[in-house]
């Protein structure tokens, strides 16, 4: 019994050695064979793919085999996934605990090239036909990987579907697991490592759980070039990345719940250095960042939120476009193509702070011509609790420079929705020359200099299409200079414009200032050598559009208010190149204000200016006014005094044909303007007015212009007018300085044509006509009523000074010569002078002595001058015999009286003379200013008179 048992044993060790030598032989000589054809065949005929592999071993005491040189082909017989060699090492105890465990699982130098197709299929689709998958239920056997590791992996990604194919490469993966299983609620530890060529590196390690489907861990991204971030979403934007790396480290948490999966992303931070993008077409740079730093971020993916501690970037420098359409460039750029797949998810994202720091943004606007280019430099920004999509209000902060000079700064509150803003706004000294574009559309006036300042509040306040706004504040302009385009000579300058509280609103529209200050101003005026002014040089020439149809809104009047405009040391020039010599003069020493400006229709502001005309002569501007109203009301009065005269010099030579020698001027101008009807009063006052040398030229007007000066100069040396104009605003063909100059002209005009006319309504208060002096025929003696004529003539030459008298006697060839022969007669007839001249009918005895002179000359009877039938006739009596004889016989004595030429001269002298005794003896004229003319025939009867023309000139 003893011998058999050890028989027994003796031949259960044989048998057993002899099994382990043949599980041996198998295992590690028949088995690879078998598991390599079989395996190459299973895949071939499922998957319809081939699959080569090297070496395959097994040890079958181990429970492991290892693989070499795997590789499985596509169907076009390139190679998209393999490994250089697999190590997997197999639990015993999984035969008798019902799981799979592997002790270790070791994949070398595997690779995966995954291949979209511009079908979007892949080298991967239908990879196990779907009649080879098993439609039945299974219950999971537990799988326990206690060590799993991956050395030296890649992934070559290739996608065909873009309009710019790519293909990306990861290197250098490796992947450690430990302790992995599918037993619930077991931990497992992992870790990720990739690094592609450009040494862009992903680490990745944590715990993960696979039943409920879970894992916690960290994950770091270093390196990361922008250009290779570029390339997978470039087909998406304008812009292009050239150089750049982000960096991005944290802490994540993945969990299934209620099969809802669930990705949080925590503690977590970035970085982005030395990034740089361009313009994909233009290929400018657009944005450059030296270096931002996100931190605090939180995700929360079925949440919808994201959350941001801080947000922080320095010394970045950013150049954007303002369209046309109103867009900015770098907005366009930096948005994505529209895609067919729209994402309407609303996500809740919120930032604690963002930072910005030593910025410099360039902005080239095209809504101008030529475009506007503002450099802002160095910007700085603060924006805290930034709540997108809400109405939360967030604080911010902005400042920044301007690159010509000058900062703003703004600090206060935003919402988003509605759009809100409550900002307190802060300029100083901002440089105005980088605003010319924005001048050039409305005015060619070129901003020389200036800097702007601004402090106050402003606010906006969104609400549907429209937005209310409001500021209040101060602004100032200091050091402007504007230069006229043409002449490149300055137009407008001050040294300080300020615009003290402003308190504006847009609803309802209103604006309130507590006071404009003009500190140094001055303006010039410049007609050129072409006769344009240099306000035409400034003005731009729109086109007419009148043809045109216009949509006019309605839109609310603003209500204004300006409680005093004060105007301090300023001035004001005027030139005219056009003259030769050139004309030129200015008002200086302006100071005054216009208090309580208003747009209230009752509501009158008062005026009251003060300067001095070429520094001396005094000017004073008062009244009351009201231009912001619908209805304009003005009643104001200016006044100009003792303005030397010889500074219009030029204009009198050019139009009058006279230099100015001596002379000043003064002007009352008062002007009343109601419901848009004026009414001026133009007094003119011109002391001392002493012409100099005559000149010619093309423009002179040919009036006798010493005449019209004498005719107005009084006794003083003093021409006093009054100019009064009247006139409708609305009437187009009325402008005040026209009219007043041809009120002017016109008086001229009838000073020197009708000069008599003038003097008698100045002095003799009546339409009696100075211009001659009536005589009977025959006569120069002077009536009652022509000598009292020249005492009103002697009066307007006494208050003329600078007139003088042309006297020129006249007779009638006819009238007189017959007037003179009636003369003759009655000497011969009548007994002494008195009775020659002071009765025209004949007394009987020199009736008798005229029949004596008719016996006489003609040596016959009177009484033949009666014929036969008119003694036997009509004739009744004796009286009328001797009437008609009479009459016969004096007209054939007048025939046979001779009156020369030279008698009708003298008649015409001695009236002359008659004048001018009058003048001188009666009425103490000044016999230097009498000039007697040389006598003239041939004058004619006015009523009956003889008329002696008299004629005035100026000394």
């Amino acid at each position: 019994m003893k011998f058999f048992s050890k028989k027994l044993l003796k031949i259960c060790a044989i048998t057993f050695i002899v099994l382990i030598a043949l599980y041996a032989g198998v295992g590690f000589y028949f088995l690879p064979g078998i598991v390599k054809s079989k395996v190459i065949d299973q895949v071939s005929s499922t998957m319809g793919r081939k699959l080569t592999i090297g070496d395959l071993q097994i040890n079958p005491f181990e429970l492991s085999a290892r693989v070499n040189n795997i590789v499985l082909f596509d169907k076009d017989g390139a190679g998209f996934t393999g490994m250089r060699e697999l190590y997997i090492n197999f639990q015993l105890r999984s035969l008798f605990n019902g799981t799979f465990t592997f002790a270790e699982i070791s994949i070398d130098s595997p690779y995966v090239y995954v291949k979209m197709f511009p079908d979007s299929s892949t080298n991967y689709d239908n990879l196990i036909p779907e009649s080879q998958v098993s439609t039945e239920p299974s219950e999971p056997k537990i799988l326990v990987i206690e060590k799993l590791s991956i050395r030296q992996g890649s992934i070559i990604y290739e996608d065909q579907t873009r309009p710019t194919p790519l293909i990306s490469r990861l290197d250098s993966l490796t992947f450690s697991l430990n302790n992995f299983t599918t037993q619930p609620q077991e931990n497992g530890l992992y870790s990720f490592d990739a690094q592609t060529a450009n040494n862009e590196r992903l680490s990745w390690k944590g715990t993960i759980i696979v039943s409920p489907p879970q894992s916690t861990g960290s994950f770091t991204l270093s390196g990361l070039k922008g250009r290779t971030l570029w390339e997978f979403m470039q087909d998406r934007f304008d812009f292009e990345i050239t150089q750049g790396e982000l960096g991005v480290q944290g802490e994540y948490k993945f969990f299934m719940k209620d099969d809802v999966s669930e990705v949080l992303i925590q503690n977590t931070s970035a970085s982005v250095n030395s990034l740089v993008i361009i313009d994909k077409n233009t290929k400018e740079e657009a944005f450059s960042l030296t270096s931002a730093k996100v931190s605090g971020i939180e995700f929360a993916y079925q949440q919808h939120k994201i959350r941001i501690g801080t947000i922080s970037a320095d010394s970045t420098t950013l150049f954007t476009t303002r369209e046309t359409d109103g867009n900015y460039g770098l907005k366009k750029l930096l948005m994505p193509h529209p895609s067919p797949e729209k994402d309407t998810t609303k996500w809740d994202v919120l930032i604690d702070k963002i930072e910005l720091r030593n910025w410099h943004c360039t902005v080239s606007d095209f809504n101008t011509s030529p475009p506007a280019r503002l450099v802002l430099a160095p910007v700085s920004l603060l924006l805290e609790n930034y709540h997108m999509d809400t109405g939360d209000t967030m604080r911010m902060t902005v400042q920044s420079g301007l690159k010509e000079g000058g900062t703003a700064s703004l600090e206060g509150t935003v919402t988003l929705i509605p759009i809100t803003a409550n900002l307190n706004i802060e300029c100083s000294e901002i440089a105005l020359q980088p605003f010319q574009p924005y001048v050039d559309q409305f005015s060619r006036l070129i901003i020389q200099s200036g800097n702007l300042g601004v402090k106050g509040n402003l606010t906006y306040t969104e609400k549907g299409s429209d937005a209310e706004k409001t500021f209040n504040g101060d602004v100032t302009v200091s050091s402007f200079r504007g230069i006229d385009p043409v002449l490149q000579e300055d137009f407008i300058r001050w040294n300080q414009l300020s615009i003290n509280t402003i308190e504006y609103t847009s609803a309802p529209s209103r604006c309130s200032i507590d006071q404009i200050i003009a500190d140094e101003s001055y303006l010039r005026v410049i007609i050129d050598s072409s006769r344009t002014t240099n306000i035409h040089h400034i003005m731009l020439q729109t086109s007419d559009s009148s043809s045109a149809p216009v949509k006019v809104e309605q839109e609310q009047k603003m209500m204004m208010q300006i409680r005093a405009i004060t105007v301090r040391n300023s001035s004001m020039n005027f030139s005219d190149l056009s003259l030769l010599p050139n004309f030129s003069t200015g008002i200086q020493e302006l100071n005054g204000s216009i208090k309580e400006l208003s747009s209230e229709k009752l509501s009158h502001a008062a005026v009251a200016l003060e300067g001095r005309v070429d520094k001396y002569a005094p000017v004073t501007i008062k009244g009351e006014i009201n231009p912001l109203s619908d209805e304009v009301y003005t009643d104001i009065l200016m006044k100009f005094q003792n303005i030397e005269l010889t500074t219009f010099t030029p204009y009198s030579a050019k139009f009058a044909g006279y230099k100015i020698d001596k002379g000043k001027l003064s002007l009352e101008l008062q002007y009343k303007l109601n419901q848009n009807h004026l009414n001026g009063e133009n007094k003119v006052i011109v002391d001392q007015l002493t012409l100099g040398e005559a000149v010619e030229g093309p423009d002179v007007t040919g009036l006798p212009v010493k005449l019209a000066i004498a005719l107005l100069k009084d006794t003083r040396g003093v021409i006093d007018l009054d100019l009064p104009i009247e006139g409708s605003l609305d009437d187009p063909d009325f402008a005040v300085f026209p009219v007043v100059m041809k009120v002017l002209v016109n008086l001229v005009t009838k000073a020197v044509t009708a000069p008599f006319k003038l003097l008698g309504s100045l002095f003799g208060g009546s339409d009696e006509d100075l211009s001659y002096v009536q005589f009977p025929a025959g006569l120069s003696e002077l009536s009652s009523d022509q000598a009292s004529k020249l005492g009103n003539l002697a009066k307007a030459l006494a208050e003329r000074p600078e007139l003088q008298l042309d006297i020129r006697g006249v007779a009638s060839d006819s009238s007189d010569r017959l007037a003179l022969a009636m003369v003759s007669l009655t000497n011969k007839i009548r007994d002494s002078l008195a009775a020659r001249t002071q009765r025209e009918s004949f007394t009987p005895a020199e009736q008798d002595r005229l029949l004596q002179l008719y016996r006489t000359t003609f040596s016959r009877s009177p009484d033949s001058l009666i014929t036969a039938s008119e003694r036997t006739g009509a004739l009744s009596s004796a009286e009328q015999k001797r009437k008609i004889i009479l009459d016969r016989a004096k007209e054939k004595l007048l025939s046979q009286t001779v009156i020369t030429d030279q008698d009708l001269r003298s008649l015409a002298v001695n009236r002359a003379k008659i004048i001018k005794e009058s003048l001188i003896n009666q009425h103490k004229v000044d016999e230097s200013r009498i000039f007697i003319l040389d006598a003239q025939g041939g004058a004619g009867l006015v009523e009956g008179m003889v008329q002696v023309p008299l004629n005035l000139n100026a000394r």
